[in-house]
């Protein structure tokens, strides 16, 4: 079910790319050849399709994933339903994507504009103290549970007091992930989309 919805939204929006290139391309020959009272009488169906389409890229997109950070919760190339509309009820425990400043390590292939795109899972919210101690991640003061590791966290000792607009983001796959233990906190500017079916 939810394959078939994300390759429906992409047909539409190939469709709706198809279709404004040739108005824009052939505008003034088919708005001549038209017969608007025949297409009056079953235009409102059409008018109707063509919002909802627009609102359901607006709020959903298909994003793909790339590379190993996530796993086992996402694998490499893996279909996503993705919102920009919607980042701002990110929350502990969302994943998210984010464009942010690469490393000196990071190959120049891998950034769009001079910023690396990285998807994650939210740890630490605005505000919270984040501690890694002894391979565990506590947030303020509290052992969290996650169950999504797919292995033990093998990671030296950090700790970091959020900020107003800064958020602490590991990737599932703890000991491959390039993350907030490297990147320090991003900021709330910088996420892109919330994952929905994270």
């Amino acid at each position: 079910g939810f394959r078939f919805l994300l390759k429906q939204t992409y047909y539409i929006y190939k469709l709706i790319t198809i279709s404004v290139y040739y108005i824009i391309c052939k505008g003034d020959d088919v708005m001549k050849k038209l017969n608007w009272k025949q297409i009056g009488k079953g235009s409102l169906p059409i008018i109707l399709a063509i919002v909802f389409a627009f609102a359901l890229i607006y709020f959903v997109r298909p994003l793909q994933v790339a590379g190993e950070s996530m796993e086992p919760t996402f694998r490499d190339g893996q279909w996503l339903a993705a919102s920009r509309a919607l980042k701002g009820t990110a929350k502990k425990g969302d994943i998210i994507t984010a464009k942010v400043n690469p490393t000196k390590e990071t190959p120049a292939d891998k950034l769009i504009n001079g910023k690396l795109s990285i998807i994650k899972r939210i740890i630490g919210a605005p505000g919270d103290t984040v501690d890694i101690k002894n391979n565990a991640v506590y947030v303020n003061g509290k052992k969290i549970d996650e169950p999504y590791l797919n292995e033990p966290m093998k990671t030296p000792n950090y700790s970091c007091k959020l900020k107003a607009d800064e958020w602490f983001i590991m990737g599932d796959n703890r000991n491959h992930s390039l993350d907030s233990r490297k990147i320090g906190p991003i900021r709330t500017e910088e996420i892109s989309f919330i994952i929905l079916n994270g």
